[in-house]
Parts: structure tokens; C-alpha cells; sequence
């Protein structure tokens, strides 16, 4: 594995981002709230960080 390409990192990003928002979309209809909404947002951040830092790391030995 190399390091993420630029188009790669928008790609996975996009597809994060439409991921939270088909997930808020579901969930606001069953009575969701404005918590759901800010458990998302950090949720896709910190997927979207481990994604980068996995990508980052993949030529070093530790």
C-alpha cells in the first residue's frame, strides 16, 4: 500500500459523507435529534482519520 492519492482521499471522503447523511436521513424520520446528527459528524471524522493514518503508515516498520 502506498500513501492515498489525492483523488483517492476525496473519493473515500465523498463516500463517507453520503454514507452519514443517507444514515441521518433514516434516522431523523424515526425521531433522531441534533446529538444524532454530531455523533455522525465525529464518527465520519474519525473514520475518515484512521483511514489517512493507516494509508500514511503502510511503508514503516514498527
Amino acid at each position: 500500500m502506498s500513501r492515498p492519492t489525492f483523488l483517492q482521499g476525496v473519493a473515500v471522503a465523498l463516500l463517507l459523507s453520503v454514507v452519514a447523511a443517507l444514515l441521518f436521513t433514516l434516522s431523523s424520520t424515526l425521531g433522531g435529534s441534533s446529538g444524532l446528527l454530531r455523533l455522525l459528524i465525529a464518527a465520519t471524522v474519525f473514520v475518515y482519520l484512521i483511514y489517512l493514518l493507516r494509508r500514511s503508515r503502510s511503508g514503516r516498520e514498527s
